[in-house]
C-alpha cells in the first residue's frame, strides 16, 4: 500500500476553492437600530414557535397521562406556557408594528439608500411570515 500516488496540488487547489467564496457576502444597508428591530421581531418569533409547541407537547402528555397523579402539574405548566405564549405573541406584534413603522418612514423619503432600507426590512419580515407557524417546528 505505500505505491499509492495521491495529486497534493490537487486536493490543495480543492481546498483553497471551497474556503474562498464566489461571490461577495451582500452588505446591509440597513442601521444598527434597524438590525436591531430585525433581531428582536425574530427573537419573539422563535419564542412564539417554541412556545407553541410546548403547548401542544403539554396537551398531548395530558391526554395520555389523564388519569396519573402527576396531570395537574402539566397542567399548571399547560396554563404557564399559554401565559408566555401570549406576552410573546403581543411582544412579536409590537416589534413588527415598529417595523412597519419604519418602513412607512423610509417610503417617505427619496434618497435610494432609505428605499433599499424599507425594502430590506419588509423583506425579512414577509419571509418570516411565509415560513409559516407550524406546530411542532423546528428552528
Amino acid at each position: 500500500m505505500a505505491n499509492i500516488w495521491t495529486d497534493t496540488r490537487a486536493d490543495a487547489d480543492a481546498l483553497q476553492t471551497a474556503s474562498t467564496p464566489s461571490q461577495p457576502v451582500p452588505r446591509s444597508a440597513l442601521t444598527s437600530r434597524q438590525k436591531l428591530l430585525l433581531r428582536l421581531y425574530k427573537h419573539h418569533d422563535e419564542n412564539v414557535a417554541d412556545l407553541m409547541n410546548t403547548v401542544v407537547n403539554l396537551g398531548i402528555s395530558i391526554a395520555r397521562e389523564r388519569d396519573e397523579p402527576s396531570v395537574q402539574y402539566l397542567k399548571d405548566e399547560l396554563v404557564t406556557a399559554q401565559e408566555e405564549l401570549v406576552v410573546e405573541r403581543n411582544k412579536r406584534r409590537v416589534k413588527e408594528r415598529e417595523i412597519r413603522d419604519e418602513v412607512k418612514k423610509l417610503e417617505v423619503k427619496d434618497a435610494p439608500e432609505a428605499r433599499a432600507q424599507g425594502r430590506e426590512l419588509g423583506g425579512v419580515v414577509q419571509r418570516e411570515k411565509s415560513m409559516g407557524m407550524g406546530l411542532r417546528m423546528m428552528r
